[in-house]
């Protein structure tokens, strides 16, 4: 629970906070786990488990007293058991927000970033940023998996090494004001962009509108925060497409790729000083910094 709420608090830098209640012990449900065939990835009764999780949590507490809701099962579940943590919205007054810790949660050493991954869906409306058909591989599609974002965006990579939220997925979620993702002109730009781990009001991301779905978003990445185990070639500014057309699971935001990058999860790809790309007819170019503090100039070909 700290590490979760201590991540929504530093993406919203503080806005977003978090008052908890935990259930003393666990409850018995009415029906074996085995009997809503939740074993393997999007199987089974999942909606099922997850209402019958809030019917017995609501006979002990008062729905309305809270925003939403996480279940869990014992420690001992395994993915053959309960395979994925799924996030649930609702329509339904019956139900809230939600999700269940399974055995994804418990066989990864109950990381805090599964729950708080699943909270960007029911809690923010932030899509899923990871390959979904590459998920269903399993172990065979593991690298395969996060070809769009590599290593950033808890919302890409629950496991990441870059677990910060990108500047779009902060915006989108209301978690940073519109005042901190600058619109560019057509006009040549530069910018001081300092590291999106930083607690501050200051500018995040860098705007690009190409279409009415279509933007080039342009971020400074440093190993701060919760991005702290960043390698060096993962450090700097990144440059990535967003369409807001792709659906969730189908590549809605990706990594721009420098000249001569070709690690998969892009942790040889951030923009040093001196460096550039150029994309849809826009250069992104690190002119200078101080520090990890970089200045980055952006101009449309003529």
């Amino acid at each position: 629970i700290s590490d979760f709420e201590a991540f929504y608090t530093s993406q919203s830098n503080g806005k977003l906070k978090f008052t908890w209640t935990v259930s003393p012990k666990f409850k018995r449900m009415s029906a074996t786990i085995a009997s809503y065939g939740v074993g393997a990835r999007a199987a089974g009764s999942v909606w099922k488990l997850n209402n019958d999780i809030q019917d017995l949590a609501f006979k002990s507490y008062n729905k309305s007293d809270f925003d939403f809701i996480i279940g869990s099962a014992p420690t001992s579940t395994t993915r053959d058991q309960i395979a994925s943590s799924p996030a649930f919205g609702s329509s339904d007054p019956k139900y809230l927000g939600a999700t269940y810790l399974g055995g994804d949660y418990w066989s990864n050493g109950s990381s805090w970033t599964v729950p708080a991954h699943e909270f960007g869906h029911f809690g923010l409306g932030i899509a899923d940023l990871y390959d979904f058909q590459a998920s269903m591989l399993q172990e065979a599609g593991f690298k395969q998996q996060f070809q769009h974002l590599g290593v950033y965006d808890i919302m890409n990579w629950a496991g990441g090494a870059g677990v910060e939220m990108t500047a779009w997925s902060r915006w989108i979620a209301h978690l940073i004001s519109d005042n901190q993702m600058r619109c560019l002109p057509a006009t040549s730009t530069t910018t001081l962009l300092k590291p999106i781990e930083d607690l501050n009001n200051d500018v995040k991301g860098l705007v690009v509108p190409i279409s009415e779905s279509q933007a080039i978003v342009i971020e400074n990445r440093a190993a701060k925060g919760f991005d702290k185990t960043l390698v060096e070639g993962a450090r700097g500014v990144i440059v990535y497409f967003v369409d807001t057309s792709i659906q969730s699971g189908y590549g809605p935001v990706k990594i721009v790729r420098k000249s001569g990058s070709e690690e998969i999860w892009f942790q040889d790809n951030a923009l040093k000083v001196g460096q550039s790309l150029n994309h849809l007819g826009y250069s992104i170019k690190v002119v200078g910094n101080s520090g990890d503090q970089l200045y980055v100039e952006v101009s449309k070909a003529a």
